[in-house]
């Protein structure tokens, strides 16, 4: 990223039958502000200006994860597609920023394309990140066309 956001966000994802429990377990505890599900509104008003925000938001099936420490996290292809695809939540990752982000990121790491494809077609956003990956970014795709499923 050319612009560092000035504040933290811990994005939890959950069943969508837990949320609404998490939410309130979360809500009894004193560890700052919770969102369930914001709009775009709510990042506006609210959480863009919290320098520390709980987002409570519903897991997408199949997920690409990993494994660390014995904590389930995001791997990066899975970031990259949610920044991407829920334009109203990322808002301020997108426009040059995130040609900046993805450039970085294919650069930086080994990126498994596949996987990337694969989320971003369960997210239903596969054809729109191919055509953003090859006209407005610098990266180089090894065959486009097999990419998306």
């Amino acid at each position: 990223m050319t612009h560092q956001p000035g504040q933290n966000q811990i994005i939890l994802e959950i069943d969508k039958d837990a949320c609404e429990s998490v939410f309130n377990r979360l809500k009894e505890q004193p560890s700052g502000k919770i969102f369930l599900e914001p709009d775009r509104v709510t990042f506006e008003r609210y959480i863009i200006n919290t320098p520390e925000s709980i987002i409570l938001l519903r897991l997408v099936t199949q997920p690409p994860k990993i494994i660390i420490n014995g904590i389930i996290t995001a791997r990066l292809e899975k970031i990259l597609v949610d920044i991407f695809a829920d334009e109203d939540r990322f808002f301020a990752f997108h426009g040059q920023e995130l040609t900046n982000i993805f450039e970085n990121a294919f650069s930086m790491y080994w990126i498994n394309v596949k996987t990337l494809f694969r989320y971003a077609g369960r997210r239903k956003v596969a054809m729109k990140l191919q055509s953003f990956i090859t006209t407005q970014t610098q990266i180089e795709l090894s065959s486009p066309s097999e990419n998306i499923e």
